[in-house]
């Protein structure tokens, strides 16, 4: 196991009995939900120990890990999708465990139950989260496999232009894939974009590519009636094992899957974007990606400029004032209410501004006052050429006006970056 950030730890699960490290865990969190007669909306041990067990899955089934993948193909672009997918699936499972166990402290006539009528409730639930972790894991298996098999089939398309869908037919064979088997449909047809595979739990079927065939007329296909709404998507276009209209994802608060990422091992919360001849990386954290904000493109060009200048780049994410576990973690020195865009160097935080155009001495000078409060580094985008001067004369008034601020820079029109100082005394 591994002991990482924002409290809790992750535990390595058996696919077959909860271990004792994973009993003993659920008795201590059963103690407090009781003490506090409620359950929080996320347990990091929990988001953590799902998670990892899940991600596993989707290694293992697509072959291959973002370290033997280079950062710019579609087979990065879609493993950090798949990631990113059963992270926010197991804060989401979490969030429903531990909202099924807080409505558990009470029986169906509204009393509050005894401590060891409420422990037999939520050891019940509890259990029926871990055999469902089974099935999950192996559709986490079966999605990664799939996900790697599209990358293929659109890699060679020109070649294998049609594919078939192939059930296994035996008195196991759900109605699902019985309707579906020996359907014959273009590669880019839209019927894939619902009926790729896998369509259910235990998913036998596999997808055929073809040189040659005969397409499935739309009016001759029967389409399956009690497809759950999870399975309704291409695994292998938009990077969802399980599907955002999955009862989990439904019922779970926005802000507990958007911080999902944020419990990965830190190392792997960030996301190469860009490389410089030096082999510095711009690195983009996996929230703030997802988040994808307006301002996101501009702070990356500027990350590039100072890439380019041989200096690491980490874009950081967003997070609440009131997430102080995760802030404490993640965000270390960084004083409360205060969301930095970047640290440089692994170790100086700097927050990005760009002047709306055109811009002047006093425009220059407010957007350094403003990046000021959230950084001692500033960096401007600049959409249109300056003096060299001009530049020099914000920073020096800046150095004296704000005395906390260490370095500013500009990033010019054509990417370079020019940087100032704080004088020594």
């Amino acid at each position: 196991m591994y002991h990482s950030c924002c409290g809790g730890h992750a535990i390595n699960l058996s696919l077959d009995d909860a271990p004792k490290a994973y009993q003993d865990y659920i008795d201590k969190l059963i103690d407090r939900i009781f003490k506090a007669q409620a359950a929080p909306d996320a347990d990091p041990t929990l988001i953590r120990t799902y998670g990892n067990k899940l991600e596993s899955g989707i290694i293992k089934g697509f072959g291959k890990t973002l370290a033997d993948v280079d950062f710019t193909t579609p087979d990065s672009k879609t493993l950090v999708s798949l990631q990113n997918n059963v992270w926010q699936f197991s804060a989401a499972k979490t969030y429903t465990q531990m909202k099924d166990m807080s409505a558990a402290l009470v029986d169906a006539n509204g009393k509050v139950r005894s401590f060891e009528e409420f422990r037999r409730e939520a050891q019940q639930i509890t259990g029926e989260q871990l055999r469902w972790l089974k099935t999950e894991y192996d559709t986490a298996i079966g999605s990664g496999q799939a996900a790697a098999q599209w990358l293929q089939i659109q890699a060679e398309k020109d070649t294998f232009p049609f594919l078939e869908y192939d059930a296994v037919l035996d008195d196991r064979t759900s109605q699902i894939c019985i309707h579906l088997d020996g359907i014959i449909k273009a590669v880019d047809d839209p019927f894939w974009d619902t009926y790729y595979i896998p369509n259910h739990f235990g998913e036998r079927s596999v997808i055929r590519r073809l040189r040659e065939g005969k397409v499935t007329p739309d009016d001759e296909i029967v389409h399956p009636e009690k497809m759950a709404a999870i399975f309704k998507n291409n695994v292998g276009k938009n990077g969802w094992a399980f599907s955002p209209d999955s009862n989990y994802f439904v019922d779970a608060p926005p802000h507990v899957v958007k911080n999902a990422t944020l419990y990965m091992p830190e190392n792997d919360q960030y996301v190469i974007r860009y490389k410089g001849e030096a082999g510095v990386e711009l690195s983009v954290n996996r929230k703030t990606l997802i988040e994808n904000k307006p301002d996101l493109p501009d702070i990356e060009k500027a990350g590039k400029a100072l890439v380019d200048k041989g200096r690491s780049v980490d874009i950081l994410p967003e997070i609440h004032a009131k997430e102080t576990d995760l802030r404490k973690a993640l965000l270390p020195d960084v004083a409360n209410g205060k969301n930095p865009d970047i640290l440089l160097d692994r170790a100086d935080y700097a927050d990005v501004k760009k002047p709306q155009t055109p811009a002047n001495y006093k425009t220059l000078m407010r957007n350094v006052a403003g990046a000021a409060q959230q950084a001692d580094r500033i960096i401007v985008l600049l959409e249109q050429e300056y003096e060299r001067a001009l530049l020099k004369q914000v920073a020096e008034q800046r150095f004296k006006d704000f005395p906390d601020i260490l370095e500013i820079g500009f990033v010019t029109a054509d990417g370079e970056y020019i940087e100032f100082h704080r004088p020594k005394k």
